[in-house]
């Protein structure tokens, strides 16, 4: 399952989940947000988690029986709340998808190196961190506003005097 990068419908897929009635949950993946449906003892469970919730997308290796699996998941604080998006045997394969998800969520790539350890992948995809932030000029950064500018600067020494200790506070018109 590969994002198409102008697409904004979610994508809908079935994955497994241990403590889940029949041992899986339906998510559906979009743009800004993630909705996780499951069934738990006979209740059914809709949660909607938005994406800036999640850490990025991670790729991550797992030992299985027939080699190494290329995994790539979208990595939340909470184990429950990561999504798996893709898995393979083939590193040249997962590494597009891992690309294209990160692209199409506009959230960090990160590596996972060990269990738990992940560090941020700098890919040079445009729109990836969405769009570069904007250029202050300087001459801008220096001039106060125009309704402060009409306004005289307070003194900061007679915001320094303190009239704690006194007993009584008398006002002449």
């Amino acid at each position: 399952m590969v994002p198409v990068a102008n697409d904004s419908t979610a994508f809908v897929r079935i994955a497994t989940d241990m403590r889940a009635d029949g041992y899986e949950r339906q998510v559906a993946l979009g743009r800004d947000k993630i909705e996780i449906a499951r069934r738990m003892r006979g209740i059914d469970m809709r949660l909607s988690v938005p994406v800036s919730a999640y850490q990025g997308v991670v790729l991550g290796l797992l030992e299985g029986r027939q080699g190494t699996i290329y995994r790539v998941s979208l990595l939340h604080a909470d184990p429950d709340l990561t999504v798996v998006l893709d898995e393979s045997y083939a590193e040249s394969d997962i590494s597009a998808q891992w690309r294209s998800w990160a692209s199409y969520f506009s959230s960090p790539a990160l590596i996972e190196h060990e269990p738990g350890v992940y560090a941020e992948a700098g890919l040079a995809i445009a729109g990836v961190y969405g769009p570069s932030p904007r250029r202050r000029n300087a001459t801008l950064t220096r001039r106060r506003p125009r309704f402060l500018a009409r306004r005289r600067k307070g003194q900061a020494e007679r915001a320094q005097i303190s009239y704690a200790g006194e007993r009584e506070i008398v006002c002449y018109e």
